[in-house]
C-alpha cells in the first residue's frame, strides 16, 4: 500500500524550497524520486532551484524526456502521463496524481496560507477514500531549514 505523507508548512517556507529539502533527504536515503509539477515552466524553475538552493549539496536530477539520463535518481515532470521512474512521488500539483499507487510513497506539501489549503484537504479526502496509508507532519520554520 502506498504511503502518503502530508507536510503542513508554517511561516514563510515555500513549497519549492521544501520540495528541495525533502528531495535531498529522500536521495540521502537512497530513493529515486519523481517530482510532479504543473507545467514545463514550473519544472524548469525547479530544475534551476535544485542546482542553486544550497551551496553545499548536489542533487543529480533531470527533466522528464531528456535522452540518455534515465538512470538519474531525480526526475522532474509535468502533465499527467505515468512517471518514468521513482519510488517516491513529490506532488507539486493541486490535484491528486492518477498514478499515485505506482509509487511506494507520495509526498504532498501543504501551503501555510489557509486560503491555499482547501485543495490539499480535498486531496487528503481522495487519498483517504481510496484507502491510502495517510500521515501528516507539521513543519515549523526550523524544520524547513534543516
Amino acid at each position: 500500500m502506498t504511503r502518503v505523507d502530508f507536510y503542513l508548512l508554517a511561516g514563510s517556507s515555500s513549497i519549492e524550497e521544501v520540495t528541495c529539502i525533502l528531495t535531498e533527504k529522500a536521495r540521502q536515503r537512497g530513493h529515486s524520486i519523481h517530482i510532479r509539477t504543473a507545467s514545463r515552466q514550473d519544472a524548469a524553475m525547479l530544475d534551476e532551484l535544485l542546482w542553486t538552493y544550497k551551496d553545499t549539496s548536489f542533487i543529480p536530477h533531470r527533466l522528464a524526456g531528456e535522452a540518455g539520463l534515465l538512470d538519474t535518481p531525480v526526475c522532474i515532470g509535468w502533465d499527467e502521463p505515468k512517471p518514468e521512474h521513482g519510488d517516491v512521488l513529490i506532488n507539486m500539483v493541486q490535484t491528486m496524481p492518477l498514478h499515485a499507487a505506482s509509487f511506494n510513497r507520495v509526498i504532498e506539501i501543504v501551503p501555510a496560507r489557509e486560503s491555499e489549503r482547501e485543495s490539499a484537504r480535498e486531496r487528503f479526502r481522495q487519498y483517504r477514500d481510496q484507502g491510502y496509508d495517510l500521515h501528516h507532519h507539521p513543519m515549523g520554520a526550523s524544520d524547513a531549514e534543516t
